[in-house]
């Protein structure tokens, strides 16, 4: 592998032979046939969880038979952990792994956050063993981008006494360098992907601070976009531009009504367009970091998607009500017709 300095995440661009990539290609697309499809989704909405478990534990071997809250998002947390295994040991570089597993890192720093403002025992609460944080605690030599995020949150924290304020600022402060990693890669799909979803979750940061009631000030402390996004923002913020228009302008194709929309209904039409757009690149990328990144984000997917279903049957939703959890019955970015 071709690592990258252990103090900074923004190296020189990633290489993107074919060559370098021939050997997680192959990797990848092995356990792109063993992703599973609509009629495994049906399935597991319908059945008890008697028979969902055994089957499961075909395609997720960390799941327990005993199935809570809790034990859902271990399983969760250690089937993220297992990838990040495998591909530290396939990749040629370490470029995919720490924008896949960013998030990890900005989840880390938030329990940091509140470990150094409260003065409490966080140690359970770190995403361990994942992305550069490997113990989940920052450090001098933790990359320089990581530290200086805090930092920023934390002054913020100072000057406000407001813990959301601070979480907010970190938030933006992930989309951004997920933005600069993104744009690092000289790829399109990559970088398309990623300026989509830092708009449509400055959109929801936006809608999020209308109901919370909060300045907006502080919600555009959180805001990540710049120049036009921006401006359309701050417009959906004071009524000018409604949100299903802006939807539609960002490229939303779903059939979206006129009226109010709930969060909970942007977040699904948004999580169906990222996936729509990830899986329209499923064929067309070249043998390379692409290839991965698509599979990446199948996979990411597909294990949100089970964790929904999951979920809803510890605190027993009927099926139907499950199956709009995730409305993935008959689209196609779950996979395979």
């Amino acid at each position: 592998m071709i690592y990258y300095l252990p103090n900074q995440l923004l190296q020189d661009k990633p290489v993107k032979s074919t060559g370098l990539y021939s050997f997680p290609v192959g990797v990848v697309k092995g356990l792109e046939s063993k992703l599973l499809k609509p009629r495994d989704f049906k399935k597991i909405a319908d059945e008890p969880l008697a028979s969902v478990i055994p089957f499961l534990k075909n395609y997720f071997p960390l799941l327990e038979d005993s199935i809570s809250i809790t034990s859902i998002n271990r399983f969760v947390l250690g089937s993220r952990k297992s990838l990040y295994q495998l591909l530290y040991k396939i990749l040629p570089e370490q470029f995919l792994i720490n924008l896949f597993f960013l998030p990890d890192d900005f989840h880390n720093l938030k329990v940091e956050l509140k470990r150094l403002i409260f003065n409490v025992n966080t140690e359970k609460l770190y995403h361990q063993g994942m992305g550069m944080l490997k113990n989940g605690i920052l450090t001098l030599d933790s990359p320089v981008e990581l530290k200086t995020a805090f930092t920023k949150s934390y002054e913020i924290y100072r000057e406000t006494n407001n813990l959301q304020q601070a979480e907010i600022v970190l938030d933006r402060e992930y989309l951004l360098l997920s933005l600069k990693l993104a744009r690092n890669s000289n790829s399109k799909v990559i970088t398309s992907y990623y300026e989509k979803y830092v708009y449509l979750q400055d959109l929801l940061t936006i809608l999020r601070g209308k109901k919370w009631e909060l300045p907006l000030t502080i919600v555009e402390s959180g805001l990540a976009s710049t120049g036009y996004s921006s401006r359309q923002l701050k417009d959906i913020w004071s009524g000018k531009v409604s949100v299903i228009n802006a939807l539609r302008k960002y490229g939303v194709k779903e059939d979206l009504k006129d009226g109010l929309l709930h969060i909970t209904e942007v977040e699904k039409y948004i999580s169906m367009h990222l996936w729509d757009f990830i899986y329209s690149y499923r064929f067309k990328v070249d043998l390379n970091m692409e290839t991965v990144f698509v599979y990446l984000k199948l996979w990411e997917n597909q294990l949100n998607i089970v964790k929904s279903i999951l979920l809803g049957k510890t605190i027993d939703l009927s099926a139907d009500k499950i199956k709009g959890l995730g409305s993935y019955e008959g689209r196609k970015i779950y996979y395979i017709r």
